[in-house]
């Protein structure tokens, strides 16, 4: 079974998906659970998208540094069988589901980063993009392989399972981030992947993120997060007692099974801890500029008169 939050090691680079994190367990024999969980997953309920409006069609281009042949055998390996647990059905505004292997027409992502990693699974995949093999289900030497770099934070203090290095983050910003155009599999292009699939996973990120941001206090809510972990409060717990109720538009079950706003609280304070918040966010901002441009217009504007500070590592980390 997964770690409980905070108790296992997990892995973060910005990659289309935003983030790579990872938390060690062994293969799950019946549905999963998700990265920051530790309850099975059914991925059973349902919510509505938080807005639904028309998207415009991309204004640029995304500049990977990695090939876009390397992209798309990279997504499309992630594409062809992913557990069907993680998505909702297609919703009444998508005319097709994403048809993927043992669940035909997928819809909406609710799983989290522990979806996007293992139960996809995108190490798998970069472990066949390099040429290694993926010695355990949570192995991160796929990763390491692929990125060519340390996944882990180099000189911690402690054996901090959060600690992550900034640079494998900022790789993964600047060469994981597909154009919208790119066909990725069976006729469907990234951009259409994003609008069905990983639309709410996204946006409620970075809502998350601008909502931290905006409270003016995040190094006390982190003291107090990391004091009520090492001090043996269940994370999942705190997460759920603290930011519960908050950002109620994303839906999700607060019962293990789904990606809900308060873990995506619980990530963003995870970040500042160990300096990747900054360089997530910018992945994260310029994700959406090429993919949900006018959406992440509207939603800054409605904090600090449209502008937010990027993440700064707190006092006396990173």
């Amino acid at each position: 079974m997964p770690s409980r939050l905070g108790m296992r090691r997990s892995a973060a680079l910005g990659a289309a998906l935003l983030v790579l994190t990872s938390c060690r367990k062994q293969p799950p024999s019946e549905p999963p659970a998700e990265a920051d969980g530790g309850r099975v997953i059914s991925f059973a309920e349902s919510e509505p998208d938080p807005v639904v409006e028309e998207d415009p069609a991309p204004q640029r281009k995304a500049r990977s540094s990695l090939p876009e042949p390397v992209l798309r055998s990279l997504y499309s390996c992630w594409l062809e069988s992913p557990y069907p647990y993680m998505f909702d059905p297609p919703g009444p505004d998508d005319t097709r589901g994403i048809p993927v292997q043992g669940f035909r027409d997928a819809g909406k992502f609710m799983a989290g980063i522990g979806g996007i990693m293992h139960y996809g699974s995108l190490s798998t995949c970069m472990a066949k993009q390099a040429g290694v093999e993926k010695t355990s289900y949570s192995s991160l030497d796929p990763v390491e392989a692929f990125a060519g770099m340390p996944v882990g934070q180099a000189g911690a203090q402690w054996r901090d399972p959060w600690s992550f290095n900034v640079q494998i983050v900022r790789w993964g910003r600047q060469s994981l981030i597909p154009d919208p155009s790119m066909e990725v599999i069976r006729g469907w292009t990234a951009d259409e992947i994003y609008r069905v699939m990983f639309r709410r996973f996204f946006r409620l990120m970075a809502h998350s993120y601008l909502e931290l941001e905006a409270s003016g206090n995040v190094e006390s809510q982190y003291g107090e997060y990391m004091a009520a972990v090492h001090g043996g409060k269940d994370g999942l717990d705190y997460l759920h007692q603290r930011y519960g109720g908050r950002l109620p538009e994303y839906g999700g079950s607060w019962d293990g099974t789904q990606w809900t706003p308060a873990m995506s609280f619980g990530f963003w304070l995870r970040r500042r801890g160990d300096a990747t918040a900054e360089e997530l966010w910018l992945g994260l901002q310029e994700l959406l500029e090429l993919y949900d441009a006018d959406w992440l217009d509207k939603l800054q504007r409605t904090y600090a008169g449209g502008e937010v500070p990027p993440a700064r590592a707190l006092s006396g980390r990173g």
